[in-house]
């Protein structure tokens, strides 16, 4: 679907009357994410799920999930690519910090 929806793409005129102005109707995006339930990192989240005091970091944790898994498929825009990094440097410097 995806590269029929690149060959109409490249047939737009851009007119009003264009007839291939709405693809997002006629070849919709769909995207999955699947997670692995029995994964570590997983497990702990779910038991996080219930502390409201961890409500934020479990939230943090969630979102740069979610960042990786689009930036590995390729589809993860700049903004999400900066909050991304930023977070990931944050993570990496708390561990540091514990480290030394």
């Amino acid at each position: 679907m995806a590269e029929m929806r690149k060959q109409f793409e490249a047939m737009r005129t851009g007119k009003e009357d264009d007839p291939y102005k709405n693809l997002d109707e006629m070849f919709p995006v769909k995207m999955d994410l699947v997670l692995n339930t029995d994964h570590p990192l997983v497990l702990r989240l779910r038991g996080m799920a219930g502390v409201a005091s961890e409500k934020e970091k479990m939230d943090g944790l969630c979102q740069h999930i979610y960042d990786q898994a689009r930036l590995a498929h390729g589809s993860l825009d700049a903004e999400g690519l900066k909050r991304f990094l930023k977070y990931n440097s944050e993570l990496m410097t708390e561990v540091a910090e514990k480290l030394s």
